[in-house]
């Protein structure tokens, strides 16, 4: 009687050995193929490994496409830069605005030179947002004790530029 209960459980034993072996294996296969697929499904115990798969390429996937409109967003808005800005791989230009890519011969779409008068930065930005989702300005030396670029701007959205405290605090530490 002992006899027959161990070589009911080897067989026991043999079969979930079996059972997690067949399951590793078409893991393996999955992540070696690596062409996209869902995980392979996988019942009892792996159940709750295929689920935690599933759910992290969606994750990833989700991730992905918020980078990819992120960086669509951040093209169209370095296109409207009056500085040239150009994205390098290696050796190779992986891409440019038009202001960084007129040298090439390629034509310029849009590009302002605004004086530092309010009413022409008012007028312009309005023109401008009315037709792109985003709107950058730039230029000249750099922010100075008499710039008006930010109050002129919030007058075009009909907004108060106020300063924020925290951050007064840390220009001020410095």
């Amino acid at each position: 009687m002992l006899e027959w209960i161990g070589w009911a459980l080897a067989l026991v034993l043999a079969i979930g050995l079996g059972y997690h072996m067949r399951n590793l294996r078409a893991l393996s296969r999955w992540l070696e193929a690596d062409d996209g697929r869902d995980p392979p499904r996988m019942m009892g115990a792996w159940d709750r490994f295929h689920a935690l798969l599933h759910r992290s390429r969606r994750e990833a996937a989700r991730r992905e496409a918020q980078l990819a409109d992120q960086v669509a967003r951040w093209r169209e808005a370095a296109r409207a830069l009056p500085d040239g800005v150009v994205i390098l791989e290696g050796d190779r230009i992986a891409w440019c605005n038009d202001t960084a890519a007129t040298p090439f011969g390629i034509d310029l779409a849009e590009a302002r030179f605004v004086p530092d008068v309010e009413a022409e930065i008012v007028a312009a930005v309005n023109a401008l947002r009315t037709r792109y989702s985003y709107v950058f300005t730039t230029g000249g030396i750099g922010p100075t004790h008499d710039d008006i670029t930010a109050d002129a701007i919030g007058a075009a959205f009909g907004l108060a530029v106020e300063h924020h405290p925290d951050a007064m605090a840390l220009l001020s530490a410095r």
